[in-house]
């Protein structure tokens, strides 16, 4: 980003981002409203959800996690759906929450996470599988965004996504990606999180910020690396982070870019880590403070797509 740009970024992050359009109500300053993200929140979240033993999409613990989902989104405000798919012979559920902006109610940012897990036998619904950075982390990270974001107005509509069916191939969001491009559904960005919670530098800093690199669709590039440029500013701007530029692949924004939408995400790195879908992914892996962080970044980015002319 050209050094006047970045500037210019930064002095809107101090100042808080806080003004909408002419005419419309300012929302709290950006830096008031990540100081509400709160760990130990985070840090609950991912407990419960490790406690259901697996999350696997074959498992009946799968459901009653996306019916806890549901319900946390419901109690939020949101008007909160299942998007239902086949998988393997099974009926599998999106949990879809969705918060109208006041000015673009047709326009959505998409903010997504999956929320099942995976052993090492991908093909054993019943082997232990906490996941609990894998993917309990972004899911509550999601969660801890829903609650900040049903507290104020934003411009356009906002789109919680939880998935399932990310480990058997990214079935879940290919189903919705696709539902969304044949709806003709005017997606700004689909902001994904998945693993958000171990950070595998010695200061524990470090995050990924990913972009699209010349994947399916490249006409997406440049508005992809604009919007993770913003999140690298909003990173060093309202959190201790030390982003890191990445490309996209491999998880649930790929169907997305795939339909034309595009995308960016936030990553941890901790996907060669030894306890990496196994039954060691358990809480003690995740440090709630770091996922936090890492929050924070994602809410002051997007409140700010959210909110722009």
């Amino acid at each position: 980003m050209p050094l006047p740009v970045m500037v210019a970024w930064i002095f809107l992050g101090l100042v808080g981002w806080s003004s909408l359009a002419d005419g419309q109500e300012a929302v709290p300053p950006v830096r008031e409203l990540v100081s509400r993200i709160e760990a130990v929140r985070i840090g609950d979240d991912v407990n419960h959800l490790s406690g259901y033993g697996t999350r696997h999409s074959g498992s009946k613990e799968i459901i009653e996690a996306g019916q806890w989902i549901r319900d946390r989104l419901t109690a939020l405000g949101y008007e909160v759906e299942f998007h239902d798919f086949a998988l393997n012979g099974k009926t599998c559920r999106n949990v879809v929450a969705t918060r109208l902006g006041k000015t673009e109610p047709d326009t959505f940012l998409v903010l997504g996470a999956h929320y099942d897990s995976r052993a090492r036998n991908l093909g054993d619904p019943r082997a232990a599988a906490p996941g609990a950075d894998d993917n309990a982390s972004g899911t509550s990270g999601l969660l801890e965004l829903a609650r900040i974001l049903s507290q104020v107005e934003t411009g356009c509509s906002i789109r919680l996504i939880a998935f399932s069916g990310e480990e058997q191939g990214l079935v879940g969001s290919t189903s919705y990606a696709r539902k969304a491009a044949a709806e003709k559904h005017k997606i700004r960005a689909m902001l994904n999180m998945d693993m958000i919670g171990h950070p595998t530098d010695k200061n524990k800093v470090e995050v990924m910020v990913e972009s699209d690199r010349g994947n399916r669709r490249p006409e997406n590039d440049a508005r992809s690396k604009a919007y993770a440029d913003r999140m690298i500013v909003a990173a060093t701007t309202f959190t201790r982070l030390v982003p890191k530029p990445g490309p996209l692949y491999g998880t649930d924004y790929m169907p997305f870019e795939a339909e034309g939408f595009a995308c960016i995400g936030v990553f941890d790195g901790a996907d060669k880590a030894p306890f990496y879908h196994t039954d060691e992914d358990a809480p003690d892996v995740v440090d709630f403070e770091y996922a936090a962080e890492v929050v924070r970044m994602v809410l002051a980015t997007a409140l700010e797509i959210a909110n722009q002319p």
